[in-house]
């Protein structure tokens, strides 16, 4: 009975979500890719200039969160709600998400870990204490129909409207919640962002300005954890990926030839809407023909499938970081890397008091707490998964070291609890 009551309520959301998109389709059918993103696709598929896109540096992201919740909801996005989307795009996009297990073997070659990871700002664009996020009530939406002109969509990144003003859109990762009903009460966009400026493989119109670069969630989403993939797949947008369909204007017979221009992504039909019917093969190749990639974050199937990128996707994003957002990832962070890197999200930093670390290994960490002068103040245990800490301590600044098993230092935080 049970399962008879979840298909009946999957049923009835998935038919109000497939007017629902992320809201990209090309004005016209190209007949191929533009200069930079041919020459990107060229240069990731030889080996010999293979340095670029190397795994040994791991590109961490400051990111914003602008929540406008909207007035007279029950329930608005919170601080807990924002953390929990923040450590879902680092297990997505390193590859520790627990539906990875679930990926078909045919496809397990071809994916990998992005390396890209995102904190919580730690410092305004002033230099002052962040938490990371600010939030607000308005009584207004931020919606537009599918035919209304895209820079139409950005009223939410607008003090002046009712919105936010987006920080400094080359350091920082702006993303806006909000609510994304339009003027008739529809919700047509679940979220969508703004392409890298000067990414060839991106229509002009949809790259972002100082003004509006950044990606948008319609806030119901980041309430809703079931919907948590809809956040990284509009940073692989961020990021430069394209849709695997490729995104022909309309999906026709012969829509298979058209694509994202990245060989390890099995072409298919136009996007597969809220599916994961793993027997779909809407195109087939005339050379290695494979399903369709329903684990894909960027196709439009279900989150109980989305879990991946593939290599391609990732070295392509990599590229993205090194050309066309170059400021993005060398942000200064308060944080000391040692003994190699240590798969802990620790966060809000700065804090009202409390915070919380996501252990991504198996292993137990102990932690002491320090003031400045050196004092050891608190001693914590780090398991495996997730633990909240609580100071009790008076605003200012603190250190927070964690130790290995053999009580070998592996990482220092600068803590600073604001009053």
């Amino acid at each position: 009975m049970k399962r008879v009551v979840l298909l009946n309520c999957a049923f009835a959301f998935y038919c109000y979500l497939t007017a629902q998109s992320c809201g990209y389709d090309r004005n016209s059918i190209l007949p191929g890719f533009d200069a930079w993103y041919q020459k990107v696709c060229l240069e990731i598929s030889n080996t010999s200039k293979r340095s670029a896109y190397t795994y040994d540096t791991i590109y961490r992201i400051p990111v914003v969160f602008h929540v406008i919740n909207p007035t007279g909801t029950a329930k608005g996005v919170s601080p807990d709600n924002i953390f929990w989307a923040l450590n879902e795009i680092n297990k997505d996009f390193r590859r520790r998400n627990a539906d990875t297990a679930s990926m078909r073997s045919i496809f397990r070659n071809r994916v990998g870990d992005t390396k890209i990871e995102f904190y919580l700002a730690d410092e305004d664009p002033q230099g002052n204490p962040s938490l990371g996020y600010e939030i607000r009530k308005s009584s207004k939406t931020f919606g537009t129909k599918l035919s209304a002109p895209y820079a139409s969509r950005h009223t939410m990144k607008f003090d002046s409207l009712e919105g936010f003003n987006a920080w400094n859109t080359k350091k920082y990762l702006n993303i806006w919640i909000c609510n994304l009903a339009a003027s008739d009460g529809q919700v047509y966009l679940g979220g969508f962002a703004t392409a890298p400026p000067g990414a060839g493989n991106w229509n002009s119109e949809y790259w972002g300005d100082s003004l509006t670069d950044g990606i948008v969630i319609n806030y119901s989403l980041l309430i809703n954890q079931y919907y948590s993939s809809t956040l990284s797949h509009e940073v692989g947008h961020y990021l430069g990926l394209r849709h695997v369909s490729g995104d022909p204007q309309v999906v026709l017979a012969d829509s298979c030839k058209y694509d994202d221009g990245l060989d390890d992504t099995p072409m298919v039909n136009g996007q597969n809407y809220f599916t994961c019917d793993y027997s779909l093969n809407t195109c087939i190749e005339t050379h290695l023909d494979m399903p369709d990639m329903l684990e894909n974050f960027m196709d439009y199937s279900d989150d109980a499938c989305r879990s991946s990128f593939t290599i391609k996707q990732i070295e392509l994003m990599r590229r993205t970081l090194l050309e066309l957002r170059i400021h993005l990832y060398t942000t200064q962070i308060n944080s000391t890397q040692i003994a190699g890197y240590i798969p802990l999200l620790i966060g809000p930093n700065p804090n009202l008091g409390y915070m919380r670390i996501f252990n991504y290994n198996v292993e137990v960490y102990s932690a002491q707490l320090f003031d400045l002068s050196g004092r050891h103040l608190k001693d914590f245990t780090v398991p495996s998964g997730e633990c909240e800490i609580q100071f009790d301590l008076c605003p200012g600044t603190y250190f927070l070291r964690v130790y290995d098993e053999t009580n070998k230092e592996i990482r220092m935080e600068k803590i600073v609890i604001l009053d």
